[in-house]
């Protein structure tokens, strides 16, 4: 492994402790910088803009379909996080 390490420049120390399962870089935490601000504005900007000319339009609804597929997404939305944080614990 420090072979490696050095062969590719690495950190021999954050090396090892990844094959140990942890997560060095859910320590970091880098800077946000100003481009990345002015991309999520834009965006912003855009779904504003779009939703101001939206209109609702008239769709019959089902209210116990509706609730079933609302129920459903909610049990694989739990289902999916729960086991996400049993293998990551959201690292």
């Amino acid at each position: 492994m420090e072979r490696e390490c050095r062969r590719y420049g690495l950190d021999v120390d954050r090396v090892a402790a990844s094959m140990q399962g942890d997560d060095p870089l859910s320590k970091e935490r880098g800077a946000r910088r100003w481009w990345e601000w002015a991309v999520f504005a834009a965006a912003v900007g855009v779904f504003v803009r779009l939703a101001s000319g939206a209109e609702r339009q008239p769709v019959s609804v089902n209210a116990i379909w509706m609730a079933v597929l609302i129920t459903a997404s909610l049990a694989f939305l739990i289902a999916g996080g729960v086991l996400l944080w049993k293998r990551t614990r959201f690292s």
